[in-house]
């Protein structure tokens, strides 16, 4: 399952990945998606969002973070869910 990530989730994915701090931001706008399965984190994508400056004055998204995180879960489609459902969450917008 994808869904918004809540604080805990970014608790855990930190002890999976200490490194990741840098890539997570709390911005305006910015997001973290997770894949969960039985209660397992799977993977996720960070989402970083920033205006840019004129003349084209318009916000723009980038996934700052997609990973999921054990080789057993590779090719499973979970890397390719999450950039769907960013993808989809910015049509929205």
């Amino acid at each position: 399952m994808i869904r918004y990530g809540t604080a805990d989730d970014r608790e855990r994915l930190l002890c999976i990945r200490p490194q990741a701090a840098g890539l997570l931001s709390d911005g305006e706008g910015s997001y973290l998606l997770v894949a969960e399965e039985a209660g397992k984190l799977l993977g996720c994508a960070a989402v970083f969002r920033r205006e840019i400056p004129a003349p084209v004055a318009k916000e723009e998204a980038f996934i700052n973070l997609s990973d999921v995180f054990e080789e057993a879960n590779w090719r499973r489609g979970i890397g390719t869910s999450l950039v769907q459902e960013v993808l989809a969450a910015e049509r929205e917008r």
